[in-house]
């Protein structure tokens, strides 16, 4: 899984600021591609950077669908999925390193990304 997610790091890129995030977005030709990418960026964030959510609001950042009024699940839009990623990027600024960070675990999953080929 944590492959996967690098690989389409690799494709895409990891965005970084908000300006990165529109110029990206509004680069990629078909709408299959931007919701692709975006969710990349998405499932990046969360599996591989193991970036938490810091709010209430932000609770379901990385979900790909929401409940309509009429219950309905329905796909939340491209337009949608890039606000979340701003919302992820504009709070990546703003975390405190966990001490988690040194251990053993973290380093693994490091040398796990850095020594993959492709």
């Amino acid at each position: 899984m944590l492959e996967n997610c690098t690989s389409e790091m690799i494709e895409f890129g990891l965005w970084q600021s908000e300006e990165e995030v529109d110029r990206q977005v509004s680069d990629l030709k078909t709408k299959t591609l931007r919701m692709r990418a975006l969710k990349a960026q998405l499932n990046f964030r969360r599996k591989v950077l193991q970036q938490k959510p810091n709010s209430e609001d932000m609770k379901s950042i990385y979900k790909f669908s929401k409940k309509a009024e009429n219950e309905k699940t329905e796909t939340l839009t491209a337009e949608e999925l890039t606000e979340n990623v701003k919302k992820l990027v504009r709070h990546a600024f703003n975390i405190e390193p966990r001490p988690s960070d040194r251990d053993e675990n973290f380093k693994r999953k490091y040398t796990l990304i850095t020594d993959m080929t492709f």
